[in-house]
């Protein structure tokens, strides 16, 4: 289900896209995780989830043409989706480039193990291409930065939190575990946003209290960047009760949130997203860029 906010109330992103069948409008079930969302350049929006339609868990996506939510490619809503494997895909996270390009990360255990699956889409020829962007672990979370450059935060399969960054061909790790792998950690439910500078700030949950750091710059030093709290011990929700499902985003001015800093929300899966004003018929604008963002959790 889709809607955006037109100042008054809630519209749908086309006709049904909040009602009957949605967007996915097939037999299985969809959704597992919470759907992935994005806007291009142009305000289009961009949806992945993860779908039971073929008889077990695949990676499906589609983009919305002004009028209707459109497949991306043959089969990207149908079929064996993007993933088209008989193991189990879930937990998508889809990014569009700066030049339009959309991505899908999302966590594959066809080799056995839990891995992040990335693809891109090509829409000259109509195809998804990619592959292996990790080792063991999953519940990725892609972004851009100004530049175009693609990252992906991460937790491997001992719990800890990555960030790595795609060069066209291979996915490197940056710098260590922003968590430090602390023996028992819990971490996970990580989540990445970057600033007009480029640098990479992530939260996670870890052993039950929401957490941040960021990377001590953006343009990277050939040793790698180091890991800054932006939070003192106790992590960003500072809170005696448990804190689920974090969700950053940067404002204007490069500067993170948590609660007492600046007002906070939740939800119940811990999402949040501003709004904007009408930019076309039935398409949402971009966001409002003036108003400050938040952290949120559950």
């Amino acid at each position: 289900m889709a809607r955006w906010f037109d100042g008054v109330t809630w519209q749908e992103i086309g006709v049904g896209a909040a009602s009957g069948g949605g967007i996915s409008n097939n037999s299985g079930g969809s959704g597992e995780r919470p759907p992935s969302l994005a806007l291009d350049a142009s305000n289009t929006p961009y949806v992945a989830w993860d779908d039971t339609t073929p008889g077990n868990l695949e990676i499906y996506a589609r983009q919305f043409d002004g009028t209707s939510w459109i497949e991306m490619g043959t089969g990207s809503a149908s079929g064996g989706g993007i993933s088209n494997h008989p193991a189990r895909s879930w937990a998508p996270s889809l990014a569009v480039s700066h030049a339009g390009v959309p991505y899908v990360a999302w966590t594959d255990d066809r080799s056995g193990i839990d891995r992040i699956y990335a693809m891109a889409f090509d829409s000259a020829a109509g195809t998804w291409t990619g592959g292996v962007a990790t080792g063991c672990g999953g519940n990725g979370m892609l972004a851009f930065d100004p530049w175009d450059r693609l990252y992906l935060v991460s937790r491997d399969c001992w719990n800890s939190i990555w960030l790595t960054q795609f060069d066209g061909d291979h996915w490197t790790a940056l710098g260590g575990a922003a968590n430090g792998s602390p023996p028992g950690s819990t971490a996970g439910e990580q989540s990445v946003a970057i600033d007009s500078a480029g640098t990479p700030f992530v939260a996670w949950v870890e052993q039950g209290v929401a957490t941040g750091k960021s990377t001590s710059n953006g343009l990277l030093q050939p040793a790698g960047p180091r890991w800054a709290s932006v939070r003192p011990t106790g992590g960003s929700s500072s809170s005696s009760a448990s804190s689920r499902k974090p969700s950053l985003a940067i404002d204007p001015q490069a500067t993170p949130s948590w609660p007492g800093k600046t007002a906070t929300a939740s939800t119940s899966n811990g999402s949040m997203a501003q709004t904007g004003s009408k930019s076309a018929p039935g398409r949402p604008a971009a966001m409002d860029l003036a108003s400050a963002t938040r952290l949120a959790w559950a």
